[in-house]
């Protein structure tokens, strides 16, 4: 075996062990906070680890015993990467009839520059990004205890012409950072 071999063989070992066990942490939990970040990024970002995680598949892989458990290592985390945004998928699907039955059946938009979303989680969106049209936002503060500025940032569409409902949304992020 060359050593050019042998050396990415190792590489592949080493991507696909770091891929899979990050990959972990989407579905089990994370033992300290540190490792609680990077299970939060797999979960909110594993769709980018995926491709990364199968890095170690490029040709070659057979040629080793380390370059073989590196694939299989590198595949089971692209698998674990992207679990949760297959879990996601069903509950997304229930969300609309969830908002309707919550908030009631709600209006037309009120501009055609705020079409409805085709369904709540657009797959490829996730990749090329989605651009709210008509969202505007703004910091407001809603308390001062002692003298501290508590901030909530809005994002509000354009105005309806009829009374809307409005969506809290507290940021998970233990009280820590976010």
């Amino acid at each position: 075996m060359s050593g050019r071999l042998a050396r990415f063989a190792w590489l592949r070992l080493l991507v696909g062990g770091l891929c899979a066990g990050a990959g972990a942490l989407a579905v089990l939990p994370a033992p300290n906070s540190l490792l609680w970040k990077v299970g939060l990024a797999v979960t909110e970002w594993g769709y980018w680890l995926a491709p990364l995680a199968l890095t170690p598949l490029l040709p070659g892989w057979r040629r080793t015993w380390a370059g073989r458990l590196g694939a299989a290592l590198g595949v089971t985390g692209a698998a674990l990467a992207v679990s949760s945004l297959l879990r996601a998928a069903p509950t997304a699907a229930q969300v609309p009839a969830a908002l309707d039955a919550a908030l009631g059946t709600l209006a037309p938009p009120a501009t055609p520059d705020a079409p409805p979303r085709p369904r709540p989680l657009v797959a490829l969106d996730l990749l090329r990004g989605y651009a709210a049209p008509g969202v505007q936002q703004r910091s407001v503060v809603f308390a001062t205890p002692d003298g501290q500025a508590l901030q909530m940032d809005v994002y509000q569409g354009p105005a309806p012409a009829h009374p809307a409902p409005g969506l809290i949304t507290i940021h998970g992020g233990s009280w820590q950072s976010g």
